[in-house]
């Protein structure tokens, strides 16, 4: 029961850490450009990395672009 009750605690707040990624993705003015009809192989890049620039200032390590 205990190992059940782990697993499901760290899927739901891996869940709500990703939920909290896609609400930041969403908000940023980089979202914004991306929507004025850019081709998502130009922007792509852009974005993950600028949100892995303010994750690792708002959060800690853990958000590189590559892990993102």
């Amino acid at each position: 029961d205990a190992r059940a009750r782990v697993v499901r605690t760290v899927n739901s707040e891996m869940v709500l850490s990703y939920w909290h990624i896609g609400r930041e993705l969403v908000e940023t003015e980089l979202v914004e450009y991306v929507q004025r009809g850019e081709a998502r192989a130009e922007y792509g890049k852009e974005v993950i990395e600028g949100l892995s620039r303010q994750l690792l200032t708002r959060v800690c390590k853990g958000y590189s672009a590559r892990n993102l």
